[in-house]
This record gives structure tokens, sequence and C-alpha cells, in this order.
């Protein structure tokens, strides 16, 4: 995650088209931007072939963002 570190979230949001055409993806995938521009999103696996979900714990309960 070198490159990370110390970035601040702007917001996290459904990918546009135009993201989602430039990764050969399609249906509804979550992007993060940061404040300086940088979007970080999710892979199903390492060679970017499709997107994933976001998921986490939240309180004392697991969640997911799609």
């Amino acid at each position: 995650m070198s490159g990370l570190e110390g970035k601040i979230v702007k917001e996290i949001r459904p990918m546009t088209d135009t993201e989602l055409n430039r990764e050969g993806w399609s249906g509804r995938q979550m992007v993060i931007v940061f404040t300086d521009g940088t979007l970080v999103y999710p892979s199903k696996d390492a060679e970017g072939n499709g997107g994933g979900v976001l998921f986490g714990f939240m309180g004392n309960k697991s969640i997911g963002w799609s």
C-alpha cells in the first residue's frame, strides 16, 4: 500500500461509466476517491479481472458496500 499512507479520503462512490470502460468492467463497482485525485477500487483478483466489493467492520458488525 505504499503511497497511500497519509492520504485523506474525500468520498466513496460508484465508479463512473468512463472509469468502468477504462478497466473493461461492468456493473456497479465502488471507488475510493482521495483529496489529491488518487482513485482506488477493489478488484476480484490481482490481474484486474473485474471489480470487487468493499467489506469491513463498523462498531460490532460486519458491513459491505456495493
